[in-house]
């Protein structure tokens, strides 16, 4: 099928045989091979976006990097973005990277945002937006502090005086 702004490319027959795809989007194929071979009644298929966060609650500490993700599938291919809690976009800077990479099937997009040297404003949540004509959605990530706890090694111990002590415990 020809790839563009009406029709779906399968670029990805094995996940549609592993069940990889959700039911509006294999619905949508199902109508789109059919509008395709010509079948009346079915035009080709637009879809509103969908997200799925693997990662709703963040930690990191102080003076690290961190790096949010978020999934999207749509059709027409979605404007992604991200935002902050009050609604303000996220431009790229030396604070932030924003990606969007597209996934298999071409449908899917893969988001990130990482967010360098973390400071206390940086804490709280954040969103990861798509749009398309059909419709628009959002997800929250929300980023805390994580406070880093460092472990100090206890002094080696003689080889006689550990055998001693498990002996004693025994």
């Amino acid at each position: 099928m020809k790839r563009g702004q009406e029709s779906f490319k399968i670029d990805d027959a094995e996940a549609l045989r592993k069940g990889k795809v959700n039911d509006n989007v294999l619905i949508a194929l199902v109508k789109q091979l059919l509008a395709y071979h010509g079948y009346p009644g079915y035009p080709p298929v637009k879809l509103p976006p969908m997200l799925w966060i693997p990662h709703q609650l963040v930690g990191a500490p102080l003076g690290y990097s961190v790096t949010l993700e978020c999934y999207t599938e749509a059709h027409p291919t979605s404007l992604n973005y991200w935002a902050r809690e009050d609604g303000l976009m996220i431009h790229e800077s030396s604070k932030y990277k924003a990606t969007s990479s597209p996934d298999r099937p071409s449908y899917k997009m893969h988001m990130t945002l990482t967010i360098f040297d973390i400071q206390k404003e940086d804490y709280g949540s954040y969103k990861c937006i798509a749009k398309n004509p059909r419709g628009e959605t959002d997800g929250t990530i929300r980023l805390y502090s994580k406070c880093l706890v460092l472990l100090t090694r206890a002094p080696q111990l003689p080889a006689v005086a550990f055998t001693e002590v498990m002996t004693v415990r025994r």
